[in-house]
């Protein structure tokens, strides 16, 4: 988008003179009519809430104004927010997949990105990618192989929260901790070292892992005293989020979510609880 001419709808940033608004909430673009002006230099765009209003300006290098201005009034769900998509299906879920993992996601990239013919990245991965793209996710496997020793060493420490991999921020390693202690933090910079320059961050969890694990271990014993009629399929733990997730049979998946503040206290953790057939933890 281009700052001189963007506006902030309310909803979404507004560029009618690339004919395009963008959604922060989704980051999806949109096509909306274009401006039928004269090449303005140096324009002065205003937005009212309803209208986005244009004058001055000048043509190249001239200092002579132009002496008039328009009226743009853009369509009402361009303000709303309710444009259709405009991509189908597999292109939508193209775009999902690549914000996930931290690539463009403009439908008019993916789109060239899905027309080559040669994809080596994406018939491994299962979702369209440029060969530049693919190298990038082995630079990041690498790095998660080479910096296993440190994550060991991280798991014994008793304020340690979880690790994990922020894929889109181009693979940052995420380290959460109880408490910021600042001998601890000197020691996982240390502890990285060795490895090169270290993407890692810092986040800040309530409890612990291992009381995550304990709820995990739990999680069926609880789940059968609370109702024991219930199928549980699977229990996953999911350390990103702080919490686990427990997979019930769609017959009992409403049932249990009523009894949702049950789980979690008698669990200690917050619970999510999807609905499924598959049991995955064997």
């Amino acid at each position: 988008l281009r700052a001189d001419s963007a506006v902030w709808t309310g909803r979404l940033i507004l560029e009618p003179y690339a004919h395009r608004a963008y959604d922060p909430a989704t980051g999806q673009c949109y096509r909306v009519p274009k401006v039928k002006d004269r090449a303005r230099y140096v324009r002065a765009p205003v937005w009212t809430g309803h209208e986005y209003i244009v004058w001055s300006g000048s043509w190249g290098d001239s200092s002579i104004p132009y002496p008039d201005g328009l009226i743009y009034r853009p369509p009402r769900k361009a303000l709303t927010g309710e444009l259709a998509k405009p991509v189908g299906k597999k292109l939508q879920g193209a775009i999902t997949t690549r914000r996930e993992w931290g690539f463009e996601t403009d439908p008019d990239v993916v789109r060239e990105i899905m027309r080559d013919p040669y994809q080596p990245g994406s018939r491994e991965h299962g979702f369209p990618m440029t060969e530049a793209e693919q190298r990038d996710l082995w630079t990041r496997a690498s790095f998660v192989g080479r910096a296993s020793e440190a994550k060991r060493w991280l798991r014994k420490q008793p304020l340690f929260g979880g690790i994990w991999l922020d894929q889109r921020t181009g693979g940052d390693i995420v380290v959460a901790l109880t408490e910021a202690d600042p001998d601890l933090i000197t020691d996982i910079d240390r502890h990285f070292t060795p490895y090169g320059e270290t993407p890692w961050r810092l986040v800040i969890v309530p409890r612990t892992l291992d009381e995550l694990r304990s709820a995990f271990r739990q999680a069926r014993k609880v789940s059968r005293e609370i109702d024991p009629t219930a199928t549980l399929w699977s229990v996953g733990l999911d350390e990103s989020a702080g919490r686990i997730s427990l997979m019930y049979d769609p017959d009992d998946v409403g049932r249990m979510r009523a009894r949702k503040k049950e789980l979690e206290k008698a669990l200690g953790v917050p619970v999510h609880i999807t609905s499924g057939r598959i049991r995955l933890d064997q």
